[in-house]
């Protein structure tokens, strides 16, 4: 009989003076109950007996049966080394409970008891801590447990989806999708689009412990992963992962993670699905349904909470974090490295040293010694060559300026209005687009020798009567054709290696 009982029959009888048979009917119990109970009362001191404590009451109304005692409890020591040396490898209850009998001997208690015992302490020993969040203050990112088989055509399952879901701790407003892997570049893309989903960022993120997020997290180090790193300094927030094998640091994801599975992909187990794509878009309707359905215990749902919490969410930057692949290269002396078939530039004092590329999906980023280079879009066929101008040597810069027609007609204006025009015309009548601005600059090279103004008179000499090539205006220098003007005489080409006939003396 319990002690409230045992209390209520010793107050209805000192107290309020009633008959034992309206005890035993109030009570719900046996008039031979209520009966030994007022003759043990009797026995011991009668009314004064409300007094005691429970313990008290209990030991003279049921007092052990006498006997000789058979078995040991364990001490708090005992069992508090006991669960220390079930946490080490290898050590079961049964190898504990055997050392424990060599040790008692005979007042051994049987294994059941022992591992009741040990049983009851341990859930003494549980604790938890009710955690109260504030609104835009984190937000916890795991993995679901089950995963979701991706099939080929031809019915073999190809590989198994991750569901990837992040939650804000305030509301317990929920995104989530899924990935072909929990790799960093899938991670980072979770993230992202979760963000977008929310519409801001919390000031901290909590995540599991990962690979692609975490390198080390113990008591005296935590480690992150670069892109972790990257992304919390992209979004401005604070990293703070859970403990490794304390899910109660995110139980409110842990409680959305099997609320998914529950509702979300067990609905979906019967469906066959060939694709990522396909099998997100069958996700996101179950997204805005757990958001909308009412919560247990409240009036509300999640979406109607997250309404409130929304407004302390930070604003998201103008443009989204791109993953991206670390690559460390030596620049060769042509300055140009190259990245998976594609070679980009950067300037031509760094070569000889290592310099930092990141890879992402649209850009190359270069970085030297921690700071940034040059950024370039990313090539898309094998074998493309990016570069700037700015990066050139000074005498490559000059070797490709000589190439250029327009630089080469500036070039020869500077030495005269007819050499410039005699420029124009070699370029204009070139048969090989290659071989014009050769043979410009092998005319501009006619100056080094003959001087300027001889140059530019040549030019002009050479317009006049229509030879407008390079080897024209280097005969005419040779004659200075010039000097004897347009209808002057023809200079003599007589020289010692034109043979003329003779008649012979008769």
């Amino acid at each position: 009989m319990e002690t409230r009982y045992l209390r209520e029959i010793l107050r209805l009888h000192y107290r309020e003076g009633i008959e034992r048979t309206a005890i035993a009917s109030s009570l719900g119990i046996s008039y031979t109950t209520v009966t030994r109970t007022l003759r043990r009362a009797e026995a011991n001191g009668g009314e004064e007996l409300e007094a005691l404590a429970d313990p008290e009451l209990e030991a003279l109304f049921y007092p052990a049966r006498p006997g000789p005692k058979t078995r040991v409890e364990l001490t708090e020591a005992e069992l508090g080394k006991i669960l220390r040396e079930l946490k080490r490898r290898g050590v079961t209850r049964q190898l504990l409970y055997r050392e424990y009998v060599a040790a008692k001997g005979e007042a051994a208690m049987s294994y059941t008891s022992f591992c009741e015992h040990i049983r009851q302490h341990a859930k003494a020993l549980r604790l938890s801590m009710l955690l109260e969040h504030d609104p835009g203050a984190e937000m916890y990112i795991d993995y679901c447990g089950d995963r979701v088989p991706i099939h080929e055509r031809s019915g073999e399952v190809a590989f198994y989806a991750e569901i990837f879901v992040a939650t804000l701790a305030a509301s317990g407003y929920t995104y989530f999708e899924a990935h072909p892997s929990q790799d960093a570049a899938s991670f980072c893309a979770g993230i992202t689009r979760a963000l977008e989903f929310f519409g801001g960022t919390t000031s901290v993120w909590v995540p599991d412990n990962l690979k692609a997020g975490v390198i080390t997290n113990t008591r005296t180090d935590l480690r992150l992963s670069r892109a972790m790193c990257e992304m919390a300094a992209h979004y401005q927030v604070v990293v703070e992962p859970a403990r490794p094998g304390r899910p109660k640091d995110k139980a409110r994801v842990e409680e959305r993670v099997g609320y998914i599975q529950r509702n979300a992909l067990a609905a979906l187990r019967n469906q066959l699905f060939y694709s990522i794509d396909e099998l997100n878009r069958a996700l996101i309707t179950y997204v805005g349904a757990v958001n909308a359905r009412p919560m247990a215990g409240h009036q509300t749902t999640r979406a109607e909470l997250f309404e409130k919490e929304r407004e302390y969410l930070r604003p998201l930057p103008l443009l989204p974090f791109s993953y991206g692949t670390w690559h460390s290269v030596l620049v060769p002396p042509n300055y140009h490295i190259e990245l998976l078939g594609c070679r980009y530039s950067v300037p031509h004092a760094l070569r000889g040293q290592v310099v930092e590329a990141k890879l992402t999906e649209g850009v190359v980023e270069i970085y030297a010694q921690g700071k940034h280079v040059v950024t370039h879009r990313r090539g898309r066929e094998a074998g493309s060559v990016t570069t700037l101008a700015a990066h050139r040597h000074p005498r490559h810069a000059a070797y490709l300026r000589a190439k250029e027609p327009a630089y080469l007609i500036e070039a020869a204006s500077a030495i005269g209005d007819s050499c410039a025009e005699m420029a124009r015309a070699i370029l204009a009548r070139a048969q090989v687009a290659e071989s014009g601005p050769r043979s410009v600059r092998l005319l501009l090279a006619l100056a080094e020798e003959h001087g300027n103004q001889s140059l530019e008179a040549a030019c002009a000499y050479g317009l006049s009567i229509g030879a407008a090539s390079r080897r024209s205006v280097a005969s005419i220098l040779s004659a200075r054709s010039w000097e004897h003007g347009p209808h002057g005489e023809p200079p003599s080409f007589a020289h010692a290696n034109l043979r003329f006939r003779t008649e012979e003396a008769g």
